[in-house]
């Protein structure tokens, strides 16, 4: 098994949290490319085509999947909100907050996304797209995780990686919207108490620094 290098992202945005390398960028490139191959392959006939991705994480995923794709297609995007500080539902249901500024009916929309967990966030989307009256959705994603309690009333056509119940850092993926940036992906050596104090933290210190500010 090969060993997973350990870093501190107080190395690289001035934080102390420790984190585990799960995917390397050129790793990350590879399965792309290989994901585009099976799109392009199930589009090549196909026309009206739009990729519309879900914000903000889906949006590193699909240009970098984009550049792949060897057929003509528009993109467009929606917004959807479903957590505080990326650790605790802040929602019920996730919200839509953007819709696509494209009419979408009688297209053949690709919907792109960052992760799927619970299904949650998806089938908000996928409910939005059908009362757009599409041709046909299909979905692909960054990452399907290993979870036993998915809502998804969906299946995801497409994925690049599938991943074990772990939050997930860089490439489109954030805590309390940092890290989206890095070129590869890790996840955090913490339990689920850990995490939300950590969150709980980062709030508090974000509302005394902009009190002292005045």
């Amino acid at each position: 098994m090969k060993k997973k290098n350990r870093i501190f992202l107080t190395n690289i945005k001035h934080n102390d949290t420790a984190c585990l390398i799960l995917f390397e960028q050129n790793e990350i490139k590879k399965r792309i490319t290989q994901t585009s191959i099976s799109i392009n392959e199930t589009f090549q006939n196909k026309n009206n085509i739009v990729l519309v991705g879900v914000m903000k994480g889906g949006q590193r995923f699909m240009f970098e999947l984009m550049s792949h794709l060897k057929f003509d297609f528009e993109i467009d995007f929606l917004g959807i909100s479903s957590y505080m500080g990326n650790i605790k539902p802040k929602y019920e249901k996730p919200q839509l907050n953007l819709e696509t500024s494209i009419n979408l009916k009688n297209k053949n929309v690709i919907l792109v996304d960052d992760i799927v967990e619970s299904g949650r966030t998806i089938n908000v989307a996928i409910e939005y797209l059908k009362k757009q009256k599409c041709a046909s959705i299909q979905t692909v994603v960054f990452a399907k995780k290993d979870n036993k309690h998915y809502q998804w009333k969906k299946s995801v056509e497409f994925f690049t990686f599938k991943v074990e119940n772990k939050f997930l850092i860089g490439y489109g993926f954030d805590l309390n919207d940092k890290y989206r940036d890095l070129d590869f992906v890790c996840y955090i050596e913490f339990d689920s108490l850990c995490m939300r104090f950590l969150s709980m933290f980062s709030a508090l210190k974000k509302n005394v620094c902009n009190f002292f500010s005045f």
